[in-house]
């Protein structure tokens, strides 16, 4: 089709750029539903559940896990061993953290779960 014609809609509809919903589920609204769930879920409804009571479920049982959310990196850390240095504004040692980088839950090739930092 070789005509450069370009043909305007009569009836044009705006759409909006969404993110991706996930259904909330009442059981979800649970503190002791959280405390079953393996941490790969967690992390999963702390992401994906943004703004809601279920993430802030998730970010309360992560912590209860010994994981910390850094604000300014934006991702979670939990001690490997001792930290070598610590005081009240920072600490210096071995870590575990968060790098999610892939969208898909089994993507073995980018890293997206615990890793050494």
């Amino acid at each position: 089709y070789q005509d450069s014609t370009i043909i305007t809609p009569a009836n044009p509809v705006a759409l909006q750029k969404r993110r991706v919903q996930f259904p909330t589920m009442p059981m979800l609204t649970q503190p002791e539903i959280f405390e079953k769930l393996d941490e790969d879920t967690l992390f999963f409804i702390f992401y994906f559940q943004q703004g809601t009571f279920e993430q802030f479920l998730a970010a309360k049982e992560l912590k209860r896990r010994n994981w910390a959310f850094h604000k300014k990196y934006l991702t979670w850390f939990q001690r490997y061993d001792d930290p070598k240095v610590e005081t009240k504004e920072k600490e210096q040692g071995a870590y575990v953290c968060l790098l999610y980088t892939s969208p898909s839950p089994r993507d073995l090739s980018t890293s997206r779960m615990p890793s050494s930092a």
